[in-house]
């Protein structure tokens, strides 16, 4: 109401806490020889809540894995393969604008998988 219409401006602010706020998350997952670890898994796990988001694979051909993650939330990300160590850290995904990117996409350190 009261706008006169043609060139009116509007300013929209979210909050910090949007939900709505989604990074992509990539890296590569190698075995000892440096070749992709086709039969590695994935786990991610919330650690504010304990909330179990899912098991993932990496692509066998490149190696390369992407997840889906809410930004501004600490997830434990465990990446284990049979006959291999299992190696388990924690990541936060920071806010928008916060972390430099390639095409939109962060890159997480590739991680090689020891026997």
């Amino acid at each position: 109401e009261g706008t006169m219409g043609n060139t009116d401006l509007f300013m929209i602010e979210y909050p910090s806490a949007d939900e709505r706020r989604l990074a992509v998350v990539s890296g590569f997952i190698y075995n000892k020889e440096n070749m992709p670890a086709a039969t590695a898994t994935i786990a991610v796990e919330s650690v504010s809540d304990a909330d179990f988001i899912g098991i993932y694979k990496p692509n066998p051909t490149t190696g390369k894995y992407v997840l889906l993650l809410q930004t501004g939330t600490t997830y434990q990300i465990t990446i284990s393969m049979p006959g291999s160590e299992t190696k388990t850290f924690t990541y936060k995904v920071p806010l928008k604008g916060e972390y430099a990117s390639r095409g939109l996409i962060h890159y997480i350190d590739p991680v090689v998988l020891n026997d």
